[in-house]
């Protein structure tokens, strides 16, 4: 009985060794890092009050397939978006130049700030840049490494769609494919929801 309970004990161990967990950075860490290690950058725009935002917590960031795939090749950065600290930004911005009449990357400052006008308790002036002020909970956008959006992901999102949406990005497959191509060819290793579990089908 005691070496049935020592090997349980043992198993459970291996498996919290095991699991793979999200490495979450600010977005200032990511920012730095990113300066000698460059990734692209993976931000949740979350709120206190949003159920939807701790479900996917619970479920889709919880899988270890998308922990690991999320850690392995983004710098992950969880942003509330009604945050009240002001963030200082330099690096590559897109900008007009009016010499030129188009659209150019240059390297400046701006610090983003909580305008406490916007929404219900406030927004933070970096969520607002980040989705061009269409703000819904949760948000996720992708950045490349230079700061620039690839894209704006809405709402709760299963792990095995959400792996293949991050997988999309990751590989550098949106440079080259469309993103239909691209599901019809991927398959997914993460686990949807159980069947009537938050996110799952009832």
């Amino acid at each position: 009985m005691k070496r049935n309970i020592l090997l349980l004990f043992t198993v459970f161990i291996a498996i919290a060794v095991n699991a793979q967990s999200i490495k979450w950075y600010t977005f200032e860490e990511a920012v730095k890092l990113n300066k000698t290690a460059p990734k692209k950058i993976f931000i949740d725009l979350y709120t206190d009050w949003c159920g939807w935002c701790k479900v996917m917590d619970r479920t889709t960031f919880a899988d270890t397939v998308v922990a690991k795939y999320m850690t392995d090749n983004f710098y992950a950065v969880k942003f509330d978006a009604e945050g009240k600290a002001p963030v200082k930004f330099y690096g590559p911005m897109m900008k007009y130049d009016s010499l030129k009449k188009e659209r150019v990357v240059v390297n400046d400052t701006i610090v983003f700030k909580h305008d406490p006008t916007a929404g219900r308790n406030g927004t933070h002036g970096l969520a607002m840049a980040l989705t061009d002020g269409k703000l819904s909970y949760p948000t996720f956008i992708i950045l490349d490494s230079n700061f620039q959006r690839l894209d704006i992901i809405a709402g709760y999102q299963q792990a095995p769609v959400f792996e293949t949406q991050l997988n999309y990005y990751g590989s550098g497959s949106n440079v080259t494919i469309p993103y239909d191509q691209f599901v019809k060819d991927f398959k997914p290793k993460a686990q949807p929801p159980a069947q009537g579990a938050p996110g799952g089908a009832h």
